[in-house]
């Protein structure tokens, strides 16, 4: 969507077949506004997160990616929760806590940025490899006062595109944006 605009959608549902004997029950009307265009651009490869405003380059910041062992997926993430303060428990993904590899860290500033547990956050213990080695679970660590500042910056649904990881493209099945557009398109009911 372009910036800055107001949009309308108006769903005449009332009656059509969705297959598998389900039908819309009802027409609806959704009206949403669209606001700033934010982009930010996460390179594992050179450990540093660009962030936009616009066309405009704001904030170069050093960073952290996932580990080999733990890689960021590569693709476009999009914001979708933020957390002031957030507790990060790897047995979300299958590690227990008291296991190797797992942990149990609170985190400030975190800005979810898909459904796989990537977040961009603060992680004061990994700033020395900020900007030089990628040491996360998945996530984008930053310095205190930068992730601070990313969080303050941040509105859900800006993008977050991740690139140079050694880590397939983020794909979810309810993530809209990691679908290749013409998968969507086949699945489309006006063929």
């Amino acid at each position: 969507w372009p910036a800055n605009i107001d949009v309308r959608l108006d769903a005449n549902l009332y009656g059509v077949d969705f297959g598998d004997g389900v039908w819309g029950e009802k027409n609806r009307t959704v009206e949403f506004s669209i606001g700033d265009r934010h982009v930010s651009v996460a390179d594992a490869s050179t450990h540093t997160m660009e962030v936009y405003d616009g066309d405009q380059w704001v904030q170069t910041f050093p960073m952290s990616a996932g580990s080999p062992d733990n890689p960021s997926y590569n693709g476009a993430h999009v914001v979708t929760e933020m957390n002031r303060d957030r507790i990060m428990d790897s047995s979300t993904y299958g590690v227990p806590v008291d296991a190797p590899g797992g942990y149990r860290t609170p985190v400030e500033y975190a800005v979810r940025i898909s459904d796989s547990g990537e977040f961009v956050h603060a992680a004061p213990w990994s700033v020395a490899q900020q900007g030089n080695t990628n040491v996360s679970h998945g996530c984008i660590n930053l310095s205190t006062e930068r992730a601070k500042w990313f969080f303050e910056f941040s509105v859900p649904g800006d993008v977050v595109e991740i690139k140079g990881s050694g880590a397939g493209t983020l794909r979810s099945d309810i993530a809209d944006w990691t679908v290749p557009w013409d998968e969507w398109q086949a699945g489309s009911a006006l063929k």
